[in-house]
C-alpha cells in the first residue's frame, strides 16, 4: 500500500485541513473523507516521521518529533490560511489537542477518531498484530483486514526488533495522561467506537465540551457501512 502524504493546494484557497494519523498509522486511513472536502479547499493528509518505512525507522524516531511536526503544520497553516479544519485518529487526535493549545486562533473545528485518552487493549489485538508481522492476515475477514491495511510500518519477522518500540508506546501513554486535563476550546466532534480494539468508550469522559457519537459495532480501524455514512454525513455538516 502506499503511505505516502497526500498534499493539495490551490492559489486561491482560504479553508484548509490538516489529517493526522495514529501511531503506526497511515495517510489512507483518511481516503474515505477526501470526497467530502470541499474541492476549492487545500488538504494537508501528512505522514509522520518514522512512519511509511521499516521498524528500524519507527525505532529511530520519536515522540518529540511528531510533536515538532504538528506543531509546525499548524504554525504553517495559522499563517497561510483564514480558516483550519483538522481530521485526526488514535494518537492523531492528541497531537492535535496540544497543538491546539499554541494555534486556536484560526481553528474552526475538529473531527476525533478513536481519541485514546483511556487505553483498552483488547486480547483480539494481539492476535491481529502477531498475523500482520508474521503476514498471515486473513483478507477475507474484514477487520482483520483493516488492521493490516492501517499499518504503515513495513511487518519485520525478527521480533526482537520490535522492543524498540516500548519507549514510543510509553510516550503515547503519557501523552493520553496530559491530555485528559486539556480543554478543548473549539467545535470538536468526537467518534468512539463500541467495539474499539484499543481505546476505551470512557474517553469520551475526558471531553466533556464536544459532542460524542458512539459507533456501537465499529472497531480501531474498522468502521461497517451504516456507520460510516454516519460519520461521513456528520463530517459533511462540519465542513462548511
Amino acid at each position: 500500500m502506499d503511505h505516502r502524504p497526500y498534499i493539495r493546494k490551490t492559489e486561491y484557497a482560504d479553508t484548509a485541513v490538516l489529517m493526522i494519523h495514529g501511531i503506526m498509522g497511515t495517510p489512507r486511513h483518511f481516503d474515505g473523507f477526501l470526497p467530502l472536502i470541499p474541492e476549492n479547499w487545500d488538504v494537508y493528509n501528512i505522514l509522520l516521521d518514522g512512519h511509511g518505512k521499516t521498524v528500524r525507522d519507527f525505532n529511530a524516531t520519536s515522540m518529540g518529533k511528531w510533536k515538532d511536526q504538528v506543531q509546525a503544520y499548524f504554525r504553517e497553516l495559522s499563517s497561510r490560511y483564514e480558516k483550519i479544519f483538522v481530521i485526526a485518529h488514535s494518537m492523531g487526535t492528541l497531537l492535535s489537542m496540544e497543538a491546539a493549545q499554541l494555534y486556536p486562533q484560526k481553528l474552526m473545528g475538529m473531527i476525533f477518531l478513536a481519541p485514546p485518552l483511556k487505553v483498552f487493549v483488547r486480547p483480539v489485538m494481539a492476535k491481529y498484530a502477531s498475523k500482520v508481522v508474521f503476514g498471515c492476515i486473513d483478507t477475507g475477514k474484514t477487520r482483520e483486514a483493516a488492521v493490516a491495511q492501517a499499518n504503515s510500518v513495513a511487518p519485520e519477522k525478527r521480533v526482537w526488533r520490535y522492543l524498540g518500540h516500548i519507549p514510543r508506546l510509553v510516550e503515547l501513554l503519557q501523552l493520553s495522561s496530559r491530555c485528559r486535563s486539556l480543554p478543548v476550546q473549539v467545535p470538536c466532534l468526537v467518534f468512539l467506537s463500541g467495539k474499539d480494539e484499543l481505546v476505551a468508550v470512557s474517553s469520551g469522559k475526558y471531553l466533556p465540551g464536544c459532542e460524542t457519537i458512539l459507533l456501537p459495532q465499529s472497531g480501531h480501524f474498522y468502521y461497517t457501512p451504516e456507520e460510516w455514512q454516519m460519520i461521513a454525513e456528520k463530517t459533511q455538516k462540519i465542513l462548511q
